[in-house]
């Protein structure tokens, strides 16, 4: 054992990996931390809109996407919300707020959880190795021999790769992770990583006049035009945007509008209810009284204050209908075509938006190439994975950050089993 430079090098200074060596801090004695960043925690420090929203009181693993449930149930029932944040209180001293089961560090600044991360570190002299990128992890007798690009490298008992996915590729989440584990687990157990949690784009015509509107929706999505061939829903606030849509219900819908375009090699169709409150008919309604109120008005003008004139304007192209005529001149069917354009306006998606605006990774390596209790390789007792390297992803709403504290908590405690029956064996 004293052959090696370290009991666990963990590679990867993010959320999980921060975790994890934080656990494993005052449990072995010979730990390192190394990341191809100059500070710890960069792509942490802007989670949330910089505000990081850390967890959610009320998860359900059913929401996660992965080609494993019974694993990630599996996980979630050895280290909960509870546990996770439990650690952050009093080994991390992290105060935490919880609204609407969206659980915040109590300053709500992500700057902070990154600060806290840091100072454990310090306290429990881990050792930093930043600004060093990984490039091989080879197996050696009893351990595992780590190559950086600039030639150097470390041996070590255990290995926890915690590099991420490829989200925010600037902070060093550049799926360089995948490489290094590869060669243990085969390219048959990558899900091939696409952008989740992240903007819709659109060709559609006139989709660009709609830009910086902003409205609270219903959004489904479908396979096709049919009412029955719906896929998902969501609602909340969408953004029109030069590309096509955005906001977190469009987020939400996303990875699966990837995982239906990667199946059918054609994206699914998105549909905006803009009166989710009103049945078709009361938004009929609607625009008759206005018909009957304002007969001097035009189309646009009359439904201007009932929706966004720029919306009414591109529904009339749509059909044909020139917006400056007067109200009182529509038949009751081009009410009720313009009405059912309000309860279904569509949007034919064309892709999504990078990596770079990516919130998350969908796909990773695949789940089922690991230990359910230990997050050890099966192929290789020495090396653990943690985090988004993982095929494991999430909603909005602290998901992604909750499967980071679980899976680092459980590389450490495997990290630690391990080592705990080495001892013993040697005894």
């Amino acid at each position: 054992m004293s052959n090696f430079d370290y009991d666990c090098i963990i590679i990867g200074g993010g959320a999980s990996g921060l975790m994890c060596g934080s656990y494993l801090a005052k449990k072995i004695s010979r730990l390192a931390i190394i990341d191809s960043n100059s500070r710890l925690g960069k792509k942490l420090s802007l989670t949330g809109n910089g505000r990081c929203n850390m967890s959610n009181s009320n998860i359900e693993t059913s929401n996660y996407s992965s080609d494993d449930s019974s694993f990630v149930d599996s996980a979630f029932s050895q280290v909960d919300v509870n546990e996770s944040l439990s650690f952050f209180e009093s080994k991390l001293s992290v105060l935490t707020s919880s609204k609407d089961y969206l659980v915040y560090p109590y300053t709500y600044k992500a700057e902070t959880v990154v600060e806290a991360f840091r100072e454990y570190i310090k306290d429990n002299s881990i050792e930093l190795l930043l600004g060093r990128s990984v490039v091989a992890i080879n197996p050696i007798d009893g351990g595992a021999r780590v190559t950086c690009s600039s030639k150097e490298t470390y041996t070590s008992r255990y290995v926890v790769v915690a590099t991420g996915g490829m989200s925010y590729p600037k902070t060093g989440s550049d799926g360089s992770g995948y490489k290094l584990v590869l060669p243990f687990v085969g390219t048959e157990n990558l899900e091939n990583p696409m952008p989740a949690l992240v903007q819709l784009l659109s060709n559609d015509k006139n989709i660009k006049s709609l830009s910086g509107i902003r409205s609270q929706v219903k959004v489904s999505i479908r396979g096709s035009k049919s009412i029955n061939d719906v896929i998902a829903v969501e609602k909340g606030e969408i953004l029109f945007t030069d590309y096509g849509i955005s906001g977190i219900c469009i987020m939400q819908l996303s990875s699966l509008c990837l995982s239906y375009a990667k199946r059918n090699k054609n994206y699914p169709i998105v549909y905006i209810d803009f009166f989710d409150s009103y049945s078709l008919e009361d938004v009929v309604h609607m625009i008759l009284r206005r018909q009957e109120s304002f007969p001097n008005r035009s189309i646009v003008g009359a439904l201007s204050g009932m929706i966004n004139s720029k919306i009414v304007e591109v529904i009339l192209k749509r059909h044909n209908l020139d917006g400056r005529v007067l109200i009182s001149s529509l038949q009751r069917n081009k009410v009720e075509t313009i009405a059912m354009e309000l309860k279904s306006f569509s949007v034919n998606i064309s892709g999504t938006m990078g990596f770079d605006f990516a919130q998350v990774t969908h796909g990773g390596i695949k789940l089922n190439s690991l230990s359910h209790l230990t997050m050890r390789l099966k192929s290789n007792k020495h090396i653990f994975l943690c985090g988004e390297i993982l095929n494991v992803d999430g909603p909005c709403g602290g998901y992604n950050l909750q499967w980071a504290w679980t899976s680092g908590i459980l590389a450490a405690k495997g990290v630690i089993k391990s080592i705990e029956g080495e001892e013993t064996n040697e005894v």
